[in-house]
């Protein structure tokens, strides 16, 4: 049981870093590529950049639904607040609460990731100036959507453990312990 966490860590770790890279190079590029469109409107004679739409519109495609699957890992999602778990008598109850909403939301992200992968093998259009074809820009949905999924299984195996045997301990996936790990 020992080396499957340490294994699950390992990935994890991996999977974060991944997660990280692609979220932070989006937005250093879409930095540059939008400080350089507002700066070269002031340069009478540059001329104007169109291709740059394009990826402006891919960076903000990896920006918005890789960063949501690095926020899902850690739970840093916000809510609209824990009151139902405050009209639970019993930790076991809270436990209970927190695994229905983890089954409806991995419900949920495994449509997201179906009807996503149906729209990436229907799209042919492609893009005007580099001819990019636009399924790349929805790839990230799909790709998100599956580590959303992985955790979203764990986290329901997590509780699940924790309602059957509630002193078992040493199973917190990232973040679940109530410290958001970025």
């Amino acid at each position: 049981m020992e080396k499957l966490l340490k294994g699950m860590n390992v990935v994890d770790g991996l999977i974060m870093k991944f997660i990280k890279i692609i979220t932070m190079l989006c937005l250093g590029l879409l930095f540059l590529i939008v400080m350089g469109k507002i700066l070269i409107q002031f340069i009478p004679w540059a001329p104007a950049i169109q291709w740059t739409d394009e990826i402006i519109e891919l960076l903000f495609a990896g920006l918005v639904f890789y960063g949501a699957a690095g926020v899902w890992m850690i739970k840093g999602h916000f809510s609209v607040g824990d009151w139902v778990a405050k009209l639970a008598k019993t930790e076991r109850g809270v436990l209970i609460y927190a695994l229905v909403v983890d089954l409806i939301s991995m419900i949920f992200i495994g449509l997201l990731c179906y009807y996503s992968i149906g729209l990436i093998q229907r799209t042919r259009e492609l893009t005007p100036v580099f001819q990019i074809p636009k399924k790349y820009f929805y790839l990230g949905v799909p790709i998100s959507s599956c580590i959303m999924m992985i955790y979203s299984l764990f986290f329901v195996i997590r509780t699940t453990i924790k309602i059957i045997h509630p002193d078992v301990d040493g199973i917190e996936p990232r973040g679940s312990s109530g410290k958001k790990q970025v």
